[in-house]
């Protein structure tokens, strides 16, 4: 079925000696485009700048678009059809960006720059990408990586070739940054990027408990924790999903012995958690590093511990977290 689709595809909002209109002025203008294939009078169809008054500024007569065609409309605050048959709307166009929309005859917005289009630099038009550009087809091979520093500069870039990627992590597209949605298990290999080191033996997110709230789930499928005393946020309380809220009185999840963790000769600990208590400059009884923690989210870096209980603690300020092993 033939349909017709037309869409503000271009606008100059800070015209300088540009596009001149029929009185030698340098008006903003409005470009519509029909993608469709089929042709639209655009006769009884408005463009505003006001979300509140969709009907501000209507085509006064046919204004016919071919599929693929298009017409400029100057936006000078004139209201008119000039001697070439050029419309101008009874509004200008604000350079530090406001709304504007394109709105049929029945009223329904088709086409919107909502809630606004962004700050305009004088004599750069703004609009929408009309072409598809292929850069790397489909499940090509790539190599990525997170670099801990700067010392590559741009020498991956080109220019030094043959680079040794052999470092690098190897794929296929598509690659890039993504957010994990909440209570999303981090697998094996993402842990052991986030965490700078192997594959941790145990990984529990504090998303969800299970067992009636006394059970907190490994993602690793390892070593599932009791939990004694403390209890899940509700509505997104952590930082992603929900999280363990301990209170400073005896909480604490344990997961029992861990027998790769019986006689090691080290072994490290990560930890995320944010404080709701300011305990900057208090005391604490196995991690001096977390002494002088103020009251933000952030990441509790317990290294190359050689003392070793079955169930081994840290006590934070107050807050007594049992990490069990």
């Amino acid at each position: 079925m033939l349909s017709a689709d037309p869409i503000i595809s271009e606008i100059l909002a800070s015209n300088v000696d540009g596009l001149i209109d029929f009185q030698g002025k340098d008006s903003d203008w409005i470009e519509i485009h029909n993608r469709g294939t089929s042709g639209v009078d655009l006769h009884g169809w408005h463009l505003t700048d006001d979300a509140a008054l969709l009907t501000k500024w209507r085509f006064p007569s046919s204004a016919f678009l071919d599929p693929g065609a298009r017409i400029v409309v100057h936006a000078s605050n004139q209201d008119l059809v000039d001697p070439n048959g050029v419309f101008h709307t009874n509004f200008n166009l604000d350079a530090n960006g406001e709304f504007l929309a394109l709105v049929d005859p029945a009223g329904l917005v088709v086409d919107s720059f909502s809630p606004a289009f962004p700050p305009q630099a004088t004599n750069v038009s703004y609009g929408v990408e009309e072409t598809e550009r292929s850069v790397f087809s489909e499940a090509a091979a790539a190599s990525a990586l997170v670099p801990a520093d700067d010392s590559l500069g741009n020498s991956w870039t080109g220019g030094n070739e043959p680079f040794d990627d052999s470092g690098w992590i190897h794929g296929t597209t598509g690659a890039g940054f993504e957010a994990a949605s909440p209570g999303a298990a981090l697998n094996p290999q993402e842990l052991a990027t986030v965490l700078g080191g192997p594959s941790p033996l145990a990984y529990w997110t504090f998303d969800s408990l299970s067992g009636g709230g006394g059970v907190a789930a490994d993602q690793q499928g390892n070593y599932d924790g009791t939990v004694e005393g403390a209890t899940l946020t509700t509505g997104n309380g952590g930082r992603f999903g929900e999280a363990l809220v301990l209170d400073g009185d005896d909480d604490f999840m344990s997961p029992g012995v861990i027998p790769e963790l019986i006689n090691p000769s080290a072994f490290s600990v990560s930890l995320w958690f944010q404080r709701t208590v300011n305990h900057s400059g208090a005391g604490t009884s196995t991690i001096p590093r977390a002494a002088v923690l103020d009251r933000r989210q952030q990441w509790l870096d317990v290294g190359d511990l050689t003392t070793i209980h079955a169930a081994a603690y840290a006590s934070i300020s107050g807050s007594n977290v049992f990490v069990g092993f």
